[in-house]
């Protein structure tokens, strides 16, 4: 106990920041790290306040105890800086403004003699000499006002790099503790050395007052906001002023109107009097109510008339800007918004959010937004939430496993509240809208408002999406076609010259091949007697190899004209069993070679069919000869002609080492070989089979092709039955 006997001041504040310590820790929610410079600036200045209690005490050393608390109050300013700077939530290289109030700080403690003892240290000013302990005292006090400003400064600087209301309201208070704080150290330091006649009560209840308003704007997210606290205030004021004011001049006017009267006629002027008030004070209230408002802002706004008439105008428009547009103007009238967009939400379960402007107020290009799937913000839209505020996504615990690239995306749409807009369920757009331009918050009623304005456009905003994608559905539909026209076009071009290269090369090919092949004849029937028997063999294969090519050159010319559609078919009844025995007979020779088999299976019920003898022929001789090439040595190929109820199938099968089943397709397209070891150098251009689908596909008919590997293959075709009247 102090030698008065009576309770210590001090206790009390030592108390209260404690208590406010476990206030600002102990919280639902596990603290943060960056309340740390606030716990420890309140704990220093429960440490401070016990240094001037003991101060005061026998048994203590003052001096000691002076020295301690002048550092502990350069100390304290410096981790209010710290506490400011984790307030306002700066970029690490922030904390670099530190560094100078710490240097001063260090300064000081140096040039202490009390501590360190005195030394020779001294600087001349404009004649004047500053000795150790003046040296001291400046680097002290530079200190003080350097962390004092820095803080003010950069509570200052926060303030004008945000647009939200909501932001500003809290760095009001901040900054509102800060100045508490600071003046409260300072009287409380003044009167512990004897430089003010004040009571200690005063300096420690501002300091303890400006830490209670540090904890509470720390702690609570939501704050009243003093602008529209003092506006109320100075409406109030206002108000009560002239309803008072109403009433004096009733009264007086009264005691003037029956001052000189008596009996029941001063009376009967009160009665009066109170009447004309009674009847009069409501509508005198009303004006003086709306005058203020005109002068201070924060006029009502009729939201029902607004919604109705919003509602009526939206119902026929199917144009997105022009749904956008309109929502931005109608919250503009009622709010006065300073910027807003409407977004379109490409929402797919358990997938990325992803939000995309249409259009907006105040705005350019605004970039799209991503959120993950487990965003906080996909899980609260997705789960039925309400509004995000800005304001919630920067302060709230919740949000704080935002990304780093959603936030910087909201910070550069530089929005306050964003609404979900829904039909039946379904997330389908976003109603964003910045502050206003009265820098006012945005109170329940303005909340509420935007909300039924978002609802009302979810209906509309869905009629647009599906108008949007359908016209550009349309769109890209017509320019589909106009691509696969112009490709078609190329592409007939292309199978002109294709069809006119070919034909001309054939034909100019088949006179040289027609002279030479008269040639062999000559000297086949004249001068084989004059050879000897290698130069017969030789001749012999350059008369066999002469017939390949005049095949070749036919398979062409004929594969020419069905390119340029030149192959007409003369059509007659023909029969398809003989033109299968010629072919069969036709081949015998070069089967007999390769020790091939030949067997031939005709049903003896196959009917004629209607179609060219020609082509047809041509047709199964290719499949028989192909089935003899590319046959074994001692195998068999099986020519079958048998009726169907409605066609008459030729199929051709052989015993080879057979083709892969995803091989198949490619064999009937043009200039089409497949490597065959059993082939051994036969030569041709892969037109054999495509020449056969040409001829089938010409009589209506279709062509197939079966094989396995090691299992030989089957190679068909079916020609409908017909008449010569079709």
């Amino acid at each position: 106990m102090p030698p008065d006997g009576r309770a210590p001041l001090e206790a009390l504040f030592v108390l209260g920041n404690l208590a406010l310590v476990a206030g600002l820790l102990l919280r639902r929610e596990r603290p943060s790290w960056r309340a740390v410079p606030l716990a420890l600036y309140l704990l220093l200045q429960a440490a401070w306040a016990l240094a001037l209690y003991g101060m005061r005490l026998p048994q203590f050393s003052p001096p000691v105890l002076a020295i301690l608390a002048e550092y502990l109050t350069l100390v304290t300013l410096v981790a209010l800086l710290g506490a400011t700077l984790a307030f306002i939530q700066f970029k690490p290289r922030a904390w670099l403004w530190l560094i100078l109030p710490t240097a001063l700080l260090g300064a000081a403690l140096a040039l202490d003699a009390r501590v360190f003892g005195p030394r020779n240290v001294a600087l001349t000013v404009s004649g004047g000499i500053i000795t150790q302990d003046g040296l001291r005292l400046t680097a002290g006090a530079l200190t003080w006002v350097t962390a004092w400003v820095l803080a003010l400064g950069l509570a200052w600087r926060a303030r004008v790099s945000t647009s939200s209301p909501l932001h500003h309201n809290r760095l009001r208070y901040w900054t509102g503790a800060l100045l508490l704080t600071t003046f409260g150290t300072g009287l409380t330091l003044a009167t512990a050395l004897r430089l003010s006649n004040l009571s200690p009560l005063v300096g420690g209840t501002a300091t303890l007052l400006g830490s209670l308003v540090a904890v509470i704007t720390w702690r609570a997210y939501y704050l009243p906001d003093v602008r529209v606290t003092l506006r109320r205030a100075v409406s109030y004021i206002f108000i009560t002023l002239v309803t008072f004011a109403i009433y004096l001049f009733g009264i007086l006017l009264a005691q003037l109107a029956f001052r000189a009267q008596t009996g029941w006629a001063p009376l009967f002027g009160a009665v009066l009097v109170a009447a004309v008030l009674a009847l009069g004070y409501a509508p005198l209230r009303r004006g003086a109510q709306w005058l203020t408002e005109r002068a201070l802002g924060g006029a009502a706004v009729d939201y029902t008339a607004s919604l109705q008439d919003y509602s009526q105008r939206i119902t026929q428009v199917l144009d997105l800007e022009l749904l956008a547009e309109m929502v931005m103007k109608t919250a503009d009238s009622a709010l006065g918004i300073s910027r807003g967009a409407l977004f379109l939400v490409e929402d797919s379960v358990h997938q990325d959010l992803t939000l995309l402007a249409v259009g907006g107020l105040g705005v350019e290009l605004l970039e799209k937004l991503e959120c993950p799937a487990d965003s906080p913000i996909t899980l609260r839209w997705r789960e039925g939430g309400g509004p995000l505020l800005q304001y919630d996504v920067d302060v709230l615990p919740a949000f704080r496993s935002v990304s780093a690239a959603e936030r910087a995306t909201l910070a550069d749409w530089k929005m306050e509240i964003l609404f979900p807009i829904r039909t039946m369920g379904q997330l389908i757009g976003v109603l964003a809208v910045g502050s206003k331009r009265s820098r006012d918050p945005y109170f329940e009623s303005d909340i509420a408002y935007l909300a039924a304005l978002a609802d009302q456009t979810g209906v509309a905003l869905q009629n647009a999406r599906l108008f949007s994608e359908l016209r550009a559905a349309n769109k890209q539909m017509a320019d589909l076609n106009r691509d696969l026209e112009h490709a078609n076009e190329q592409l007939q071009e292309l199978d002109k010259l294709k069809s006119a290269f070919i034909g001309v090369i054939t034909h100019e090919l088949r006179s040289p091949f027609a002279a030479l092949d008269f040639s062999m004849q000559l000297i086949q029937r004249y001068g084989l007697d004059n050879l000897l028997p290698e130069q017969r063999e030789q001749l012999q294969q350059l008369s066999e190899g002469l017939k390949r090519a005049q095949t070749m050159i036919n398979n062409l010319i004929t594969f020419a004209s069905f390119l340029s559609k030149q192959g007409q078919l003369r059509m007659a009844s023909v029969d398809l069993g003989q033109l299968a025995q010629e072919t069969v007979k036709a081949l015998e020779p070069i089967a007999g070679k390769r020790d091939v088999k030949m067997v031939l299976e005709v049903s003896e019920t196959l009917p004629q069919i209607y179609g060219d003898r020609e082509r047809l022929a041509e047709a199964i001789y290719h499949l028989v000869h192909n089935a003899i090439k590319f046959n074994r040595e001692g195998g068999s190929v099986t020519l079958a002609c048998r009726a169907a109820p409605e066609d008459v199938i030729v199929e051709v099968s052989d015993t080879g080492v057979g083709i892969p089943p995803e091989k198949l397709p490619e064999l009937w397209k043009e200039f089409t070989q497949l490597a065959d070891p059993l082939r051994r150098g036969v030569e041709g251009l892969g037109l054999g089979l495509p020449l056969v689908r040409y001829v089938v596909r010409a009589h209506g008919g279709q062509v197939w092709a079966r094989s396995q590997p090691g299992q030989g293959s089957v190679f068909g075709f079916r020609i409908p039955l017909g008449s010569q009247n079709e």
